[in-house]
């Protein structure tokens, strides 16, 4: 007796749809974080750019007061912004001058310089006209609160002040 082997002959070769959604489903979850990780780096990265700027500001600021023993106005007014609302930071006698904010848009993102304001103790922005007092502030997309409201912007979170009292 011969016994006749039948062999299976599998026509059909490729993926199954199973196959195929599971590696869609995985593709998806991937890039899925990394877009999260791209724009929480590049948060990170506008906001480094901001700090590395009210650096450079605080710097020249500082050089300026040691030639003229006060701070500068902003070509004649006591505050000025790179947001267009106020005096214009660039008039500011300062060396860099001063940049644009990294997002610059819609007035909530930008620099305010105010001369003869203060931070009081309990964090408040107060007016002193005294010219050895200044503000520096802006908005960090990773900011903390509190927030302020002042110089047409609500949101900003990052103060830096120098008073001379």
């Amino acid at each position: 007796m011969h016994l006749i082997q039948i062999r299976k002959i599998n026509s059909a070769r490729g993926f199954t749809i199973v196959e195929l959604l599971i590696v869609i489903v995985v593709i998806g979850i991937l890039a899925a974080i990394s877009i999260v990780a791209y724009n929480g780096i590049q948060a990170r990265a506008q906001d480094t750019q901001r700090l590395s700027e009210m650096d450079k500001i605080k710097k020249s600021l500082a050089i300026y007061y040691q030639l003229n023993g006060q701070y500068p106005a902003c070509g004649g007014n006591q505050i000025c912004t790179t947001t267009g609302a106020w005096g214009s930071m660039s008039d500011l006698p300062i060396t860099p001058s001063v940049q644009d904010d990294p997002k610059n848009s819609d007035g909530n993102w930008g620099y305010y310089y105010a001369l003869g304001y203060k931070k009081n103790s309990s964090g408040q922005i107060v007016q002193t006209n005294n010219f050895n007092d200044y503000l520096l502030g802006t908005r960090l997309v990773n900011g903390q609160v509190p927030t302020y409201n002042a110089w047409n912007n609500s949101n900003l979170n990052y103060i830096y002040s120098i008073s001379s009292s």
